[in-house]
């Protein structure tokens, strides 16, 4: 009798549990994103924001371990857009390395080979990124 009431409050608390992340998963799709944190890990690049309308579109392509410009210069509000034409993922992080706290804005996660992550840049300054999976491969952007 006991492992019968010990067998129904587990597959209750399996219902319980399941259910609280099956709502939790559909609030978290329902809501925009604009995330800022100082150590975004793996996760899918689209940090794109829909609050301000960017001025101008810059591109940086990645390909062969490098950023194509290594240095780019953009105004305030602008976007600006990582190609991966690489055959394997790269994680795009501020500087320094590992604690990526230069400038959130460029905190763009995981790009997957042949993807594309577009971000806009607002605080100005000069900053240095990497790719967090081998962080020998920089790039400088100013912002003005």
């Amino acid at each position: 009798m006991k492992t019968g009431v010990i067998i129904t409050g587990l597959v209750a608390a399996a219902l319980v549990i399941g259910g609280f992340i099956i709502i939790n998963n559909k609030s978290d799709n329902n809501q925009t994103s604009t995330t800022s944190t100082t150590n975004k890990q793996p996760e899918t690049a689209t940090n794109t924001s829909e609050t301000q309308t960017p001025q101008s579109a810059s591109a940086i392509t990645y390909a062969n371990s490098s950023f194509t410009p290594s240095s780019l210069t953009v105004k305030s509000g602008d976007s600006v857009s990582i190609k991966n034409n690489s055959d394997d993922a790269i994680q795009v992080q501020s500087n320094p390395h590992p604690v990526h706290t230069d400038n959130d804005e460029l905190n763009v996660g995981v790009i997957q080979a042949g993807k594309t992550a577009t971000f806009t840049l607002t605080k100005t300054g000069t900053f240095g990124y990497h790719n967090h999976l081998n962080s020998s491969e920089t790039g400088t952007i100013t912002v003005q």
